[in-house]
């Protein structure tokens, strides 16, 4: 058991660091499956917004809720709004595309649960929810999207 430690503290390293570079390339975190209606749009100023900062390194790069997000079909992306990061042109037209459509008001950091078969969703904001509390807040706007 004790040589098992060393294994799970550097997966959970791994998954982390991959988890920072996807965020950095504003890109999709995977599923273990691609059968997800659900995705959750998470509205970050990455290099300049503390609450964001703070989700990032609280909630984001959380292994219960990475684990929760993909045993429940959640795939999250991130919609990026850097102030010293360059972001390249198609990124930067994808986030704007995606902000006008889910009505972005500016508001960092900010969530959307979005059913893609559906197409309808939930909008709701950061409240310094701890990783358990904000996975449950997640799931009930699941459900409630779902209904």
């Amino acid at each position: 058991m004790k040589n098992l430690f060393p294994i799970l503290l550097a997966l959970l390293f791994q998954s982390a660091t991959a988890l920072d570079k996807r965020i950095e390339q504003n890109k999709s975190i995977p599923l273990d499956s691609g059968k997800s209606t659900t995705i959750l749009y998470v509205f970050s100023g990455s290099d300049w917004c503390s609450n964001c900062i703070r989700f990032k390194k609280t909630v984001l790069t959380d292994s219960l809720f990475i684990q929760t997000m993909s045993s429940n079909q959640i795939r999250i992306e991130i919609i990026d709004f850097p102030q010293r990061t360059k972001q390249s042109a198609e990124t930067i037209e994808y986030n704007r595309r995606i902000s006008e459509k889910f009505g972005f008001d500016g508001t960092f950091p900010s969530f959307v649960l979005y059913d893609s078969n559906q197409k309808q969703f939930k909008t709701f904001r950061y409240q310094n929810e701890g990783v358990s509390a904000f996975c449950d807040l997640i799931l009930a706007q699941n459900k409630l999207l779902h209904e």
